[in-house]
């Protein structure tokens, strides 16, 4: 457990907060809100400076520094 906290402790911190908000708001919706719920947080994330730098560091083969911006 302690090894799965440590890669999501990693990851954006915003990110990983739209992936709480998704499953918590998702979990008691018809599949068609849910995807709704998830293209809003994913629209709302695609803008950040921590997906530029996820991309980025993607395609250049390296691990990403994330800034939480």
């Amino acid at each position: 457990m302690k090894k799965f906290a440590g890669k999501l402790a990693a990851k954006p911190a915003m990110a990983v907060r739209a992936a709480k908000t998704a499953i918590r708001k998702g979990l008691n919706t018809s599949l068609k809100d849910g995807i709704c719920i998830e293209q809003d947080l994913f629209c709302m994330l695609f803008g950040t400076a921590d997906q530029k730098e996820g991309m980025a560091a993607f395609v250049e083969k390296r691990k990403a520094k994330f800034t939480g911006k």
